[in-house]
């Protein structure tokens, strides 16, 4: 009590205890959002750490724990620890918004890999992101509206061009917010604006995400950090929508030169575009996950054999798309998707999309024709040209079967059902943890991703079809 005495002398002890303990805890306070606002992103990375740790911890305790346990027993440990763990990510994604919003949208499209306790929490973020209010969304767009073409011409954009924009949002994503507009000459639009200060956030993200590739490198039975690279190369460009409007036009024109009629893509009104805003035509219809989510209304069932029609002409499309033109549209989970009024397939937001080089395209297509050929020996020699390496841990020379090798393949380019594909890496019995991939190609990166989409897809529809099957016909016009 020495310095309490000297500091507080005359104060009771309780109040000198509170006085004494006043100033760091102000401190504290203060200097929480001081370092926020001066540090942004060490604040932030601090957060998700925070949040990812005890995740990963409690995983590896489970892990443990379901060692010497029965099959029974180790189910229900893990059905335990999947619909905790599935809540406790859905919270991070909520809290930290921006890049994981994109990454919990993978995860909840793997319908045969991720458990489904997962899914469950993180298909809430397919389409229903948390949004931003509209009037900071009003400003954005005013503020891109006077930079586009047409908006230079006018001093109030927004009530020049538009008779009415809707307060609440059709869909908020990680990158934008999208809007119901009429133009006002009547034509019904919708408006996808950037969040602002989005793109400084998803930087940090990213960041993150390296070193999570670090921290698990060795953890996992995959090196992720290939993947990471090209998801650091691609990300950024999902910002500049003028390049995103390029993709919807060219990818639109070569699906209706080339007879997938009913795949629709909308049209950008162009002279209203900019790099963070993008007005464009209104298609009207259902959301793949309003009917595929497991609380969807009766009604909306006998619409199923619908979507299982048109999302085998989806895949035919990205034949052409992927092997024909080396343009495609690489995010086809759920929530862009719409089954339209009139039975056809919309297809929307254009941002993850690439350009696949020639190179790429050829290998690609050696492998489509090998896969649907039944060609083991070619498969594997495929997918070593490819820079795709695995090891089997098991063998001394560290040699891997050509049978594993064919396996591994289809996991990667082929939609059909592959049973080891629902196996969780995390898991004993996972085919990753005796044969880890040690390399892998970042440039098709995209392309995997696009094909365990669409596999994730099917598995939602009880479909199994074979991607290399239909692609065939594609790939020997590449090679020709």
């Amino acid at each position: 009590m020495t310095l309490l005495g000297r500091k507080f002398r005359g104060h009771p002890p309780q109040e000198a205890f509170l006085g004494y303990v006043a100033t760091p805890v102000t401190t504290l306070t203060i200097s929480r959002p001081l370092i926020q606002w001066i540090f942004p992103d060490l604040y932030r990375t601090a957060r998700f750490w925070r949040r990812l740790l005890p995740i990963y911890t409690r995983y590896m305790i489970t892990k443990l724990n379901a060692r010497n346990k029965s099959r029974d027993e180790r189910d229900k440990l893990w059905d335990k620890r999947h619909e905790w763990g599935g809540k406790m990510v859905h919270q991070l994604v909520l809290d930290m918004s921006g890049f994981y919003v994109k990454s919990a949208q993978i995860l909840a499209s793997k319908a045969e890999f991720v458990p489904g306790q997962w899914r469950k929490w993180l298909s809430k973020h397919l389409d229903d992101a948390p949004p931003t209010p509209f009037s900071r969304v009003k400003k954005s767009i005013q503020k891109e509206l006077a930079l586009c073409p047409k908006g230079k011409d006018f001093v109030t954009p927004l009530d020049a061009l538009f008779s009415d924009v809707e307060e609440d949002p059709i869909a908020a994503a990680s990158i934008a917010q999208v809007h119901g507009a009429t133009l006002i000459d009547g034509t019904p639009v919708v408006v996808k604006v950037q969040h602002l200060g989005m793109d400084t956030i998803m930087h940090s993200d990213l960041r993150n995400l390296a070193r999570v590739a670090r921290f698990l490198k060795g953890q996992l039975p995959v090196d992720l950090t290939p993947i990471v690279k090209e998801i650091q190369a691609t990300i950024p460009l999902e910002f500049n929508f003028e390049r995103e409007v390029w993709f919807m036009l060219r990818i639109k024109s070569s699906l209706e030169t080339h007879g997938f009629s009913r795949i629709v893509c909308p049209s950008p009104i162009e002279n209203l575009c900019t790099r963070r805003l993008i007005v464009m035509e209104r298609l009207h219809g259902t959301p793949f996950t309003h009917i595929l989510h497991r609380n969807a209304d009766e009604s909306l069932q006998p619409r199923i054999p619908k979507l299982r029609d048109v999302v085998k002409n989806l895949i035919e499309a990205y034949g052409q798309m992927i092997l024909i033109d080396g343009i495609f549209h690489a995010d086809p989970h759920a929530g862009n998707l719409l089954l339209l009024t009139d039975g056809r397939l919309g297809l929307l937001d254009f941002g993850q999309s690439k350009v696949l080089g020639e190179e790429s395209r050829k290998q690609f297509a050696r492998m489509v024709i090998s896969l649907a050929s039944d060609d083991a020996v070619a498969a594997a020699r495929v997918l070593c040209e490819m820079g795709i390496v695995f090891e089997d841990s098991s063998s001394p020379s560290k040699e891997v079967s050509v049978e594993v090798l064919v396996m591994m393949a289809r996991m990667l380019f082929d939609t059909c059902y592959v049973e080891e594909a629902t196996v969780s890496p995390m898991a004993e019995n996972s085919i990753l943890r005796k044969v880890p991939m040690r390399s892998f190609n970042q440039e098709l990166w995209l392309v995997v991703r696009t094909i365990l989409m669409l596999r994730g897809l099917l598995f939602s529809l009880e479909m199994d079809e074979s991607s290399v099957a239909i692609w065939k016909p594609y790939a020997d016009v590449v090679l020709r």
